[in-house]
């Protein structure tokens, strides 16, 4: 595997609590596959309106470690927030610089998206009413 920005093949997978993330020990990148963002931030998307920030995503230089020739692309990770990920929308992988992820934990708790609060947020938006 080689890490987007550097091109270092200094990769290793890391465990932490269950999520594997791939980590780059030249320049301290994190790449997550799908699906492991959510579980490392306990939200309830890698991405929280996925669509709405794609729609103003702008193509990189930096090249997918899983997907060769594809090229990722930079756009925030909240529509509200300025913290920008970049991201490979044919396998879905997201690659952090050594200090985003601390940004983009911080914009999770923020904006309440862990867990089950976030089901209920999806659900509120499409109709759901909750009855105490």
């Amino acid at each position: 595997m080689r890490c987007p920005l550097c091109n270092s093949e200094k990769f290793k997978e890391y465990n932490h609590q269950g999520v594997v993330i791939d980590f780059c020990h030249n320049c301290k990148g994190l790449w997550f596959d799908k699906a492991e963002l959510s579980l490392y931030t306990s939200t309830g998307e890698d991405i929280p309106e996925l669509e709405k920030v794609l729609s103003s995503a702008k193509k990189t230089e930096m090249i997918c470690p899983r997907c060769p020739e594809v090229h990722l692309v930079e756009m925030n990770y909240h529509p509200d927030e300025p913290l920008l990920i970049d991201y490979c929308q044919n396998c879905h992988g997201v690659f952090l610089d050594k200090k985003e992820i601390v940004h983009l934990q911080e914009i999770a708790a923020k904006h309440k998206l862990t867990g089950i609060k976030h089901v209920l947020s999806k659900l509120k938006d499409d109709g759901f009413m909750m009855i105490a």
